[in-house]
C-alpha cells in the first residue's frame, strides 16, 4: 500500500463494505492508481477458500505491507509455543515442523 495515497492502516483490512466506507474520496475503490492491492482468498474459481489471517504488517519504504498467513499455520505456530512452554522449551521448531509435515504430532 502506497501510503502517499493512503494511511497505513488500511494494510490487511478485509476487502469489504466497511473499508470501501472507509476509504476517502480520491482513492479509488479498485486500487486502480497503485494505492493498495488486493490478495484473493475465495470466488468461483476456488474450488474451496484459501483460509488467510493477516500477519505482521511491514512499514517501508513509503509503503506498507501486510503478510498473509493460512490460519492452520497460526494455530501451528500458537499450538508450538504451547508445547514449547509445557516441555520446557525442549521442542524445537524445526522438530515440531517436522513432526507435524509427516502427521506424527496430529
Amino acid at each position: 500500500m502506497d501510503k502517499k495515497q493512503l494511511p497505513g492502516s488500511f494494510a490487511g483490512r478485509d476487502f469489504d463494505a466497511a473499508l470501501l466506507n472507509d476509504l476517502p474520496p480520491e482513492i479509488d475503490p479498485c486500487g486502480e492508481r497503485g494505492e493498495f492491492h488486493t490478495c484473493v482468498n475465495d470466488g468461483p474459481m476456488f474450488a474451496v477458500p484459501v483460509n488467510l489471517e493477516a500477519g505482521e504488517i511491514v512499514d517501508r519504504d513509503g509503503f506498507v505491507y501486510a503478510d498473509f498467513l493460512e490460519r492452520s499455520a497460526l494455530f501451528q505456530r500458537s499450538l508450538m509455543v504451547l508445547i514449547g512452554k509445557f516441555f520446557g522449551d525442549k521442542i524445537h521448531e524445526q522438530e515440531f515442523l517436522s513432526q507435524q509435515k509427516t502427521g506424527s504430532l496430529f
